[in-house]
């Protein structure tokens, strides 16, 4: 792959990856699809005022449509779930996108993974999943509506990695801005929609305002926009081992910041994600670079 695209994925891991810790210092307001909305509905508009001028046609109602695959289904069965299932366990399922994503590019594919027979990047996607399971300590929920729940967000992972595969497909053919506009623009209504805001309104003073703001532009607004450009100029497999390295780097974070322990297991895991992720972005990378 081209030293930008390598440098753009490592940015965006670093930048989703301390998530966490920009929550410590900005916590979020607002409720998750709200949050989503207005975050997708600041870059829409910061991407039609780039994109007005340049040559190219507008994305269609296919952008639209897998866009909202790729960015909404996980919010809402997450914000859905609540407390009946854990948060670590949401996490852990994200893990499971490349294994959807290489199963569809598999569907794909004439001939896709040969050399290792039918199907055979399955192998390092599952192991990643496998690692993350080391990794994160989840918990399968007691309760029956947890674990519906919980089958929702495995739906949810699978419907991400639609998402993931076919936004590739129609994003090549559109100028840059304006597919990022349409697929922010299309998220912003559809998750507004869906949020469930209640009648408990919330209050956001001035200092905490500034400091949404300065998030927005730090950190959230960059992390869409280097998906959409990422999903565009990647390949999907190669794409998915972000959901891998995404974690990966939350957990080295903490474990550096926070002095947080570890043990045999945690070790397995982290190199179980990391040789996943480094399979599967070597897999796209020769074959780019044999084309």
């Amino acid at each position: 792959m081209r030293g930008k695209v390598w440098f753009g994925l490592a940015l965006l891991c670093l930048l989703a990856g301390s998530e966490w810790i920009a929550d410590l210092v900005v916590p979020r307001f607002l409720p998750a699809l709200l949050g989503l909305s207005v975050r997708c509905g600041f870059v829409a508009v910061v991407a039609a005022a780039l994109g007005w001028r340049r040559r190219g046609r507008w994305g269609d109602w296919r952008i639209l449509s897998w866009g909202v695959c790729l960015l909404v289904p996980l919010p809402l069965v997450y914000a859905g779930a609540g407390a009946s299932v854990s948060f670590l366990t949401k996490l852990l399922v994200g893990a499971f996108v490349p294994v959807a994503v290489v199963f569809l590019r598999a569907q794909d594919e004439q001939g896709f993974g040969v050399e290792r027979g039918q199907f055979g990047l399955l192998v390092p996607a599952l192991a990643g999943f496998g690692g993350s399971a080391l990794v994160i300590a989840y918990v399968v929920p007691v309760s029956a509506i947890g674990r519906v729940w919980l089958l929702l967000i495995f739906v949810a992972s699978l419907a991400t990695g639609v998402g993931v595969v076919r936004l590739h497909e129609v994003l090549r053919g559109v100028e840059f801005w304006r597919g990022v506009g349409t697929v922010t623009g299309g998220v912003a209504v559809v998750a507004g929609g869906l949020c469930w805001v209640g009648w408990q309104p919330w209050v956001v003073d001035g200092r905490g305002l500034a400091l949404g703001l300065g998030r927005l532009v730090l950190v959230d607004g960059p992390v869409l926009v280097l998906t959409v450009w990422l999903v565009r100029e990647m390949e999907p497999v190669g794409f998915a081992a972000r959901y891998l390295l995404v974690p990966l780097v939350t957990v080295v974070e903490s474990y550096v910041v926070v002095r947080a322990g570890g043990d045999w297991t945690m070790g397995l895991g982290v190199m179980l994600m990391a040789g996943a992720s480094w399979m599967l972005l070597r897999e796209k990378a020769a074959g780019q670079d044999a084309g």
